[in-house]
């Protein structure tokens, strides 16, 4: 799945719950982020799921939305906007 500004902002939510990213929560996506999201997953077992070209595997989204919750309508885990 393409990382759209959606999915983007929810994947920043779940980095940042989790402590693997502490930029601003919006849409935008850069290299910088992707190598964040790679760190993150790798500490979560997915390193052999990472792919750099812009897409998310939807096995792991539907995963990491099970075990965190889906981050999309709101902060994640208490998060307090900046």
């Amino acid at each position: 799945m393409p990382i759209v500004p959606e999915l983007a902002l929810e994947l920043k939510r779940l980095m940042a719950a989790r402590g693997f990213y502490r930029g601003k929560l919006d849409d935008s996506w850069d290299p910088a982020i992707q190598r964040r999201l790679d760190l993150f997953l790798g500490s979560e077992n997915y390193d052999n799921r990472i792919d750099n070209g812009g897409l998310f595997d939807l096995e792991v989204l539907a995963d990491l939305r099970l075990r965190y919750g889906n981050t999309a309508d709101g902060l994640a885990l208490g998060q307090r906007a900046r």
